[in-house]
């Protein structure tokens, strides 16, 4: 099978702009989409775990259920038990037929809201729990970041056959604050880093209804959850790489750095 990589960065520095670029090519999985799928076959697990109070009715509470995750270790280490290893399967399983989440016609986003649904969005910042010495590729203009680029059109590859994906070398996964565990799963990482203050203020330009102490605190979590996770998983002492790319330039220059990892991916 093909090497698996994931796509890693916190909140608002632009992994599904990365997953889109990729998807031009390859395929590209949304591992936290699969996540809001099989959640909603767990809601007994749930209610056992964590009573009512994030249940409306028969329904998930979305907004409980996020404020539990956010505010618990505990909680996002349950979750993550509950749900990782059957989206890890999932994931594979799409990967060999040949699916994935970004083939489609798809434009740089500029500040468009994600249109993601409730439970994506609000699981996002948390499910699927070594600043290594890879290849960082960043670039030097950091100050006003990609949500004021010029929009630009990519198409992904939606015409190729599974063996045809499969010959390609590589798929992609895009995740959030992932855990050793999750980490083991993959041959490598890319992870896209942003300057905290363009990725707050790219999220207040989103709207989830975040408080600035939020969208601080998600970010900063997040981060540490990478790198933790990174040096558990043993990334540089197994010889899985991390690469960087700097999201605060603009989408050409993106493009290039996602373009010298896929080609240093290609000739290792």
């Amino acid at each position: 099978m093909s090497k698996l990589i994931c796509i890693v960065g916190a909140v608002g520095c632009g992994k599904s702009t990365l997953s889109e670029i990729l998807a031009e090519k390859y395929l590209v999985q949304n591992a936290d989409k699969i996540a809001a799928e099989v959640i909603e076959g767990k809601l007994g697990e749930l209610r056992q775990h964590f009573g009512d109070a994030i249940f409306n009715g028969e329904e998930l509470d979305k907004n409980a259920f996020s404020d539990v995750l956010f505010g618990s270790a505990e909680a996002r280490k349950f979750v993550g038990n509950l749900v990782n290893k059957e989206v890890i399967q999932i994931m594979k399983d799409r990967f060999k037929k040949g699916i994935g989440d970004y083939k489609k016609s798809v434009e740089a986003k500029d500040e468009q809201s994600s249109s993601m649904d409730a439970l994506k969005r609000e699981m996002d910042a948390f499910l699927m729990e070594e600043d290594s010495e890879g290849d960082d590729l960043q670039a030097e203009s950091k100050a006003h970041g990609n949500f004021g680029r010029e929009k630009q059109k990519t198409v992904a590859n939606s015409n190729k056959t599974p063996e045809e994906y499969e010959a390609e070398g590589f798929y992609f996964a895009e995740i959030t604050s992932p855990s050793k565990w999750v980490f083991e799963q993959f041959d490598g990482a890319i992870q896209v880093v942003l300057e905290k203050d363009v990725a707050m203020a790219r999220l207040e330009k989103r709207n989830h209804g975040w408080s600035e102490e939020k969208r601080s605190s998600l970010y900063d979590m997040q981060l540490e959850e990478i790198d933790k996770a990174f040096e558990e998983a043993k990334y540089g002492e197994l010889g899985k790489r991390v690469f960087k790319v700097d999201n605060g330039s603009n989408f050409d220059l993106l493009r290039f750095q996602v373009d010298n990892v896929c080609r240093t991916l290609q000739n290792e």
